[in-house]
């Protein structure tokens, strides 16, 4: 993507127990049928939307399923923003260090919601 623009980022954290939700926040991500499986489970897993050019982070502890959406980044940034999440194992994941990065990434303003 050329130029500078500005990036939303979207978290939307729900219970495992409220089949509702969960069904609401999956309809929003790539194969959902991919994540099914794995919402009362440990897991992260990371999906790129050519279409929509969002970038989806999703986590569950078996108990919370968590999803970050990025909006307006390209392919080609997406490495850069993704490379918080290697170090979240090591300490817990900053919000504003996200909005930080997906700031300098696209020259633009990040905006948490």
């Amino acid at each position: 993507m050329n130029g500078p623009r500005n990036v939303l980022i979207f978290k939307c954290v729900v219970d495992t127990k409220n089949g509702a939700a969960i069904d609401r926040l999956i309809a929003l991500i790539p194969d959902p049928a991919e994540l099914r499986p794995l919402v009362r489970t440990r897991f992260t897993k990371t999906i790129y939307d050519h279409k929509t050019k969002r970038d989806y982070w999703i986590a569950g502890d078996g108990n919370r399923l968590v999803c970050l959406m990025i909006t307006g980044i390209g392919l080609e940034e997406v490495p850069q923003i993704r490379a918080l999440l290697e170090v979240a194992d090591e300490r817990p994941l900053n919000l504003e260090e996200i909005a930080s990065l997906a700031a300098q990434v696209t020259g633009g303003m990040a905006h948490l919601i």
